[in-house]
């Protein structure tokens, strides 16, 4: 199991419940996962979010639109 799935969950559920901007994206599970992960890495907690953001946009899970912010695209809704 990867060290992020859970907070790629938390992510892409944050955006599909219509949050489209880092500061909404960031709350609540995703938010305390990124705190949990912060505490064994020594990272700041936004950064790991924002990491794992580039890393799904990268995959081609989720997209960014400079209008929109963050989305999921057409053919991974489900």
């Amino acid at each position: 199991m990867n060290t992020y799935n859970k907070l790629d969950a938390a992510l892409i559920d944050n955006i599909n419940s219509g949050s489209t901007r880092l500061v909404f994206v960031s709350c609540g599970a995703a938010g305390d996962e990124a705190a949990s992960l912060a505490i064994l890495t020594g990272v700041v907690g936004w950064r790991i979010i924002d990491r794992r953001l580039q890393a799904l946009r990268k995959a081609g899970r989720i997209s960014f639109r400079s209008r929109g912010g963050w989305t999921i695209p057409e053919e991974m809704k489900s």
